[in-house]
């Protein structure tokens, strides 16, 4: 007996959930294929990439006017579908861990978005059938995730120059928020005086004690971001991706990027009024150690040459420096 289109189209979305459980559940491959070569794979990458595209938009098309296709249409044309996600998942389990877990994780999260996105169309259209503004705009959706693969990075140093990029902003927006409050906290003018507020005695504004326990604070994050800046410079110019060694390396010091971006943004979170001091101790002393681990591991990488020394050197010393003033700090009450 032959399938309906109902039917036909309910393997095809129940397969599609499928290729985004084998996208999740893979952890990449430990050796590449003897065949394999980066610079093939992004070729491979970039003409399967836009036969998803092409596939998407021939799918809404058809199904865009009335009458719809019929079953035999419908499953030729969810066939094709089918076979170009698969197409494309089985080109990202190519990619091997050797070229670096950044990169394969960066490929890994764009295959499984444009799936994603795939999935959402039909079941948009195995909804409806005969086309809906919705079905156009999850089309442009599909589209522009297929657009995205353009700017992904080709190789684990831009993979990780691209970690860094996220994370770099989050440093920064925590640097000048707790600058610019505290610096609004010196520039009371006295209304909330004359006003009859007393806010000196709330939980809206620090004391002189909390105020130097978020001085202190300050430049531990101040110290983070000096670091990102510095760090990012160091593998733009020095970072290797071409041997084993370097790929690993690299995916070390994304992990320890990906680790202080948080602990920043907790300890700042934390330095707010009312100001807990057990809590910003123990966030303190996150971020502290997270500067710490970053600086050892640059010190010794070999995005690092001689003449980066003296700053890891002095941002070493900045970091200690302001934990051992703001434990002073938190120990005045």
């Amino acid at each position: 007996m032959a399938k309906t289109c109902e039917q036909i189209w309910e393997e095809f979305k129940q397969n599609l959930g499928l290729v985004i459980n084998e996208i999740d559940e893979f952890e990449g491959k430990h050796e590449a294929a003897s065949s394999f070569t980066l610079e093939g794979f992004w070729q491979q990458l970039d003409s399967v990439n836009k036969a998803v595209s092409h596939e998407a938009t021939k799918l809404s098309l058809a199904y865009s006017h009335s009458p719809p296709p019929s079953p035999e249409e419908c499953q030729s044309l969810l066939a094709s579908v089918e076979k170009t996600m698969l197409d494309l998942v089985h080109l990202y389990c190519s990619l091997p861990k050797s070229c670096g877990v950044t990169l394969c994780r960066t490929v890994k999260q764009s295959v499984k978005q444009l799936s994603e996105q795939m999935k959402t169309l039909a079941e948009m259209i195995s909804g409806h059938y005969t086309g809906s503004p919705e079905q156009f705009q999850q089309t442009g959706l599909v589209w522009q995730e297929s657009a995205l693969f353009q700017a992904l990075p080709h190789d684990n140093k831009a993979a990780v120059l691209s970690v860094l990029d996220a994370h770099v902003p989050m440093v920064d927006d925590a640097h000048n928020e707790l600058t610019e409050a505290l610096n609004c906290d010196e520039d009371d003018d006295g209304l909330d005086e004359f006003l009859g507020l007393d806010l000196n005695t709330s939980n809206s504004q620090w004391n002189e004690a909390d105020k130097n326990v978020a001085q202190y604070c300050l430049g531990l994050i101040k110290c983070s971001k000096s670091l990102l800046k510095k760090a990012r410079s160091s593998i733009g110019a020095n970072g290797d991706p071409s041997t084993e060694a370097g790929v690993v390396e690299l995916d070390h010091l994304a992990e320890l990027i990906e680790r202080l971006s948080p602990a920043v943004d907790e300890l700042a979170s934390g330095v707010y009024p009312p100001l807990r001091r057990d809590v910003v101790a123990a966030r303190a002393q996150d971020v502290k150690k997270a500067n710490d681990d970053a600086l050892i591991f640059l010190k010794k990488s070999h995005v690092t040459t001689e003449d980066d020394q003296k700053w890891i050197e002095f941002l070493k010393r900045a970091n200690s420096h302001n934990m051992n003033k703001l434990e002073c700090a938190l120990s005045v009450t």
